[in-house]
């Protein structure tokens, strides 16, 4: 049901928006408040572009919601172009350039998050548009209270599923945490 998909499409994204931002939110807190993360010496300096990275959360949060949209309309490469295809090339050709232009200079970590979040906010661009050429304008947008308790109700399961999902797929970067230098993650992962 087209009118369903795009008011389950609105409702997924504030609702995901309003999550999204509060997880941040509580990260910042513990992280930097607590001192959880950054107690070290040694990852003071990952506190700047760690903050920068933060703003791609609610991007890639709309990215997927949006890549699920475009999924179960069967337009898979409409789904998949702006995340698999135009993100990576964006941030490879812009630091690539940056690389040329400042003459082998090694690029900052915050420099590199930086393009990161540019290289999301243009992928999200690209499969928003496209996500508005699939939905049509005329659209009733009504919900009957019981589909929304529906939603709800499966949105949880969903949530608590792909929660211990990836902390499966994570947890050994998760213990070598603990035990390496971010530097030493970031080649293992």
């Amino acid at each position: 049901n087209s009118s369903r998909s795009k008011l389950l499409l609105i409702w997924s994204i504030r609702r995901s928006i309003v999550f999204t931002s509060i997880l941040t939110a509580l990260f910042i807190l513990i992280a930097f408040k607590l001192n959880a993360f950054f107690r070290s010496e040694n990852l003071i300096s990952y506190t700047t572009p760690m903050l920068v990275s933060l703003a791609a959360v609610p991007l890639l949060v709309l990215i997927y919601i949006s890549q699920s949209y475009l999924q179960g309309f069967r337009k898979i490469f409409s789904a998949l172009f702006a995340e698999k295809l135009v993100k990576p090339f964006l941030f490879v050709a812009t630091a690539g350039i940056i690389f040329l232009v400042t003459q082998g200079q090694l690029l900052s970590f915050t420099s590199v998050a930086t393009i990161n979040i540019v290289s999301f906010f243009i992928a999200l661009i690209i499969i928003l548009f496209a996500v508005r050429q699939t939905t049509d304008e005329n659209q009733v947008l009504t919900a009957e209270k019981s589909t929304v308790d529906n939603w709800k109700k499966t949105s949880m399961t969903f949530f608590f599923f792909n929660i211990v999902t990836l902390l499966y797929l994570r947890a050994d970067i998760l213990a070598l945490g603990f035990f390496e230098v971010p530097e030493q993650i970031g080649i293992y992962n």
